[in-house]
């Protein structure tokens, strides 16, 4: 606090000098408290506040009263006086900032003192007391300074409640800032409640544990996922649909305050990518839809012809969902495979239809296909291939 205060002038620190040679004069090892801490002001001008050295000398000052042994009333009151002409010169001169009441608290401890000077009745201790009076109005009177700190620190203490914090510390550092906020409301608090307050809620600060988190399963996931969503056309679109928001919710995660945070994140994106369906492997129905292509209803008994084309137009509606399943396809090419299979030539006597059905095949998707294709599909594949071969030979035979 005394860094944070006007650094000493140099008529406060002469004056604090003249107080300890007068205390090491006397050679009591009762003043060595205080003087030792006057000496240590003494020591460390540069950094000396007015406030440090005021309460250095007005207590060195009580403390040497105190060894009056022989009760001499001169004595006494040349102390007394010294007091208040420091006081006088050092102190009222600079009360821009201070509280009213408490300038006039003061002054009214010094006239009161100076009339006991000037009365030559005036007992010891009534002298004694005077001299109390006044060093405790005057320590008071630096309390706007340092309460004006203090608030400031619980401002940013304030601050520091939502981090991520361990519970036990959060909870000293509340109980300092309740501490702090009474004594800032105190009016009638003094500069030692005042410093300790902002010393216990500094150190508060500085004992905050940070809680540390387990963000490693939160990271694979973001990591598997981040791949899946550069290969999103590899995916059946309903579900992978809202993968990227998820995904970006989870990196945003990252910098969540509670495992229980991060923990969630971790599920609600295992779960999307364990959700998440690889298109079918649609190699094989492909190969079938091509290898019947441009089959015409005049060439076929109609019998066999229906279920033929009903077969071939499902294969290409199947080709063409992008929802479609792996069994789904591999179902299409055994059914497209039989139904190619059982057609039957149309006998000669079989009048041909200007508005005959004819297959045409689906456009190839050029997407990247990384469904590996089972038993069935390979299976259903060279069955195509084969009877394709034959469904041709026999079309070539009739042209």
């Amino acid at each position: 606090m005394d860094a944070l205060q006007s650094k000493a002038s140099s008529a406060a620190l002469a004056a604090l000098q003249t107080m300890v040679d007068k205390a090491n004069a006397l050679q009591d090892s009762t003043l060595n408290d205080e003087i030792a801490a006057a000496q240590a002001l003494l020591d460390d001008q540069d950094n000396a506040s007015t406030t440090a050295v005021v309460t250095a000398l007005l207590n060195l000052s009580e403390a040497m009263q105190a060894l009056n042994i022989d009760e001499s009333i001169d004595a006494l009151k040349a102390d007394v006086q010294a007091t208040i002409d420091f006081i006088n010169e050092n102190i009222l001169t600079n009360v821009d900032n201070v509280r009213p009441g408490k300038v006039d608290a003061l002054e009214a401890a010094v006239e009161a003192a100076q009339t006991l000077v000037d009365d030559p009745d005036a007992s010891a201790d009534e002298l004694k007391e005077a001299n109390k009076a006044m060093t405790k109005a005057a320590q008071e009177l630096w309390e706007i300074v340092t309460k004006a700190e203090l608030e400031a620190l619980i401002g940013s203490a304030n601050g520091y409640l939502d981090g991520n914090y361990t519970e036990e510390s959060l909870e000293a550092l509340q109980t300092a800032i309740t501490a702090a906020q009474a004594v800032a409301a105190n009016d009638d608090a003094t500069t030692a409640e005042v410093t300790d307050a902002i010393t216990n809620l500094a150190n508060a600060i500085a004992g905050l544990e940070q809680i540390m988190l387990d963000t490693s399963a939160l990271e694979h996931e973001i990591e598997l996922v981040t791949e899946m969503v550069v290969n999103i056309d590899n995916y059946v679109p309903s579900t992978v649909e809202g993968l990227a928001d998820k995904l970006a919710d989870a990196q945003a995660a990252m910098n969540a305050t509670t495992q229980e945070e991060i923990d969630a994140a971790t599920e609600t994106l295992r779960v999307a990518r364990l959700s998440a369906r690889t298109k079918a492997d649609k190699e094989a129905l492909y190969a079938a839809l091509e290898a019947f292509d441009l089959y015409s209803e005049n060439d076929y008994t109609p019998a066999t012809w229906a279920a033929f084309y009903d077969a071939y137009r499902n294969a290409a509606d199947i080709y063409e969902n992008a929802e479609a399943t792996q069994e789904e396809v591999n179902a299409a090419v055994e059914t497209l495979n039989t139904a190619a299979k059982a057609l039957v030539e149309a006998p000669a006597t079989q009048e041909p239809s200007a508005n005959a059905q004819v297959t045409k095949k689906p456009v190839q998707s050029t997407g990247s296909v990384t469904a590996a294709s089972d038993m069935t599909a390979a299976a259903a594949g060279l069955l195509v291939l084969g009877a394709a071969g034959l469904m041709v030979a026999t079309r070539r035979r009739k042209a």
